[in-house]
């Protein structure tokens, strides 16, 4: 049986378009800066931590350092904290995606990076905390699937209810 079809006015699309710009996006980007500040008082007692940056538009480890260090990162450069850099091409797409791995310490601008607050070479990065190779082993036994809980076929039959954007900017409020 193949993914159910449903059908969907012009109106309720703008809704639900409104009610993500309105409501989840304001409650997304709350929770992270959330998790942002509980992780930040969990790594000041070390002073530097191990992150990855996606998207610097360099072709090169040195370039990528180089515009890291302009923005204000500090990096920790030595044997025991190489940095690496990866570029690769996301699948039918022309663009290309960077991965730079480098350990740098805590500060104000590596803070406003990653909170999505500061750009790096007029470019917002994605950057977050690189984990080692057992630490992602071990977060992955704890994944948890989630399935529908009602069949497709019973959701085709159901009319989609537009969003209640009134109730969700109360609750914004």
């Amino acid at each position: 049986m193949g993914p159910a079809h449903h059908s969907i006015t012009v109106e309720q699309s703008k809704q639900a378009q409104q009610w993500a710009r309105c409501c989840l996006e304001p409650w997304a980007r709350q929770q992270r800066e959330k998790r942002l500040a509980r992780r930040w008082r969990e790594l000041e007692q070390a002073g530097q931590v191990q992150v990855r940056f996606r998207g610097i538009p360099a072709t090169d480890p040195d370039a990528a350092c180089a515009l890291l260090v302009a923005a204000g990162i500090c990096m920790v450069v030595d044997e025991r904290h190489p940095v690496r850099f990866t570029m690769g091409q996301r699948r039918g797409s022309m663009g290309r995606v960077t991965v730079t791995e480098a350990t740098v310490l805590l500060n104000n601008t590596l803070k406003e990076v990653w909170g999505g607050s500061r750009m790096v070479s007029e470019k917002r990065l994605v950057c977050e905390e690189s984990q080692e190779e057992g630490e992602e082993e071990e977060q992955t036994d704890s994944t948890a699937t989630l399935s529908p809980t009602t069949p497709y076929r019973y959701l085709a039959k159901q009319p989609i209810a537009p969003p209640n954007l009134k109730k969700c900017q109360k609750n914004l409020l």
